[in-house]
């Protein structure tokens, strides 16, 4: 709880220091900021320091209005940004997951070394990760929120779970196995992805069939990643590099204007 309020409370600071510093209109009431820095704070580890989440809410309000004022969109999610460089800025407690008093593996990281894990415990929050990991159920609660509220965008969270999971189906070794499937559905932070990060309106194409594209390249990515990359998760680095290709999704994808001769558009 207090590792949140301190990501929420001082994320929501900086965006109103930032907006009076460079004479903008400000925008807290619009609760941008806060959405971003409560999704931001479930990308932490529980057992965290309360300091740690202060400099993620400030680091990831920053970038997110930098991006908003000079560029007028977010090349890439703030999140993901942000924890990327706490990754390296402080390993140390990013990459330590408590749970009960003891110190545990994550349970992809015990998966992917070809041992056993409980799949109904990860999905009711009964195991070691981020905040976002070991709150399966929840997460899902808040997703059925948004589709009922009619802000979910179903052209890239449907083809970021079938492309995901096709790819696990096909080159993760265990074809259709339910067991396999559900434990990296509900490991890793793929919820949390799928549902808060992977749909922010601020990173997506502009164009219908653009964004059905974007769906199946995180899958694909997150996929790559997280079987033959080095860790259990990087799901960071898939989301990512995702971003960096909506420029290029979206110049292939734009209908243009019929009489517009190519390159004077």
């Amino acid at each position: 709880g207090l590792l949140i309020l301190c990501t929420c409370v001082s994320a929501v600071i900086t965006e109103f220091a930032f907006q009076k510093l460079m004479k903008k209109p400000v925008t807290v009431k619009e609760y941008r900021v806060l959405v971003m820095s409560i999704v931001m704070a479930y990308s932490l580890p529980p057992s965290a320091s309360w300091y740690l989440g202060i400099f993620a809410g400030v680091l990831s309000a920053l970038i997110m209005e930098v991006s908003l004022h000079y560029l007028c969109r977010n090349i890439v999610s703030p999140v993901i940004l942000t924890r990327l460089i706490m990754m390296y800025a402080f390993s140390g407690e990013m990459f330590t997951y408590v749970f009960d008093g003891v110190t545990m593996a994550t349970p992809l990281a015990v998966l992917k070394s070809d041992g056993m894990v409980n799949t109904l415990y990860m999905i009711f929050g009964n195991t070691g990760g981020c905040i976002g990991e070991s709150a399966t159920i929840l997460l899902c609660v808040g997703a059925i929120f948004l589709i009922l509220m009619g802000v979910m965008d179903f052209r890239v969270t449907g083809m970021y779970l079938l492309s995901f999971a096709a790819f696990m189906a096909l080159f993760g070794g265990h074809g259709l196995s339910s067991y396999y499937l559900t434990a990296h559905l509900a490991g890793g932070g793929f919820m949390l992805a799928l549902w808060f990060i992977a749909p922010d309106y601020s990173t997506l194409p502009i164009t219908k069939g653009g964004r059905w594209i974007y769906g199946t390249i995180l899958g694909l990515l997150t996929g790559i990643f997280r079987l033959f990359g080095p860790g259990a998760e990087n799901i960071c680095f898939a989301i990512l590099i995702a971003n960096l290709t909506v420029p290029y999704i979206e110049k292939i994808t734009i209908r243009r204007p019929f009489g517009i001769e190519k390159g004077r558009l």
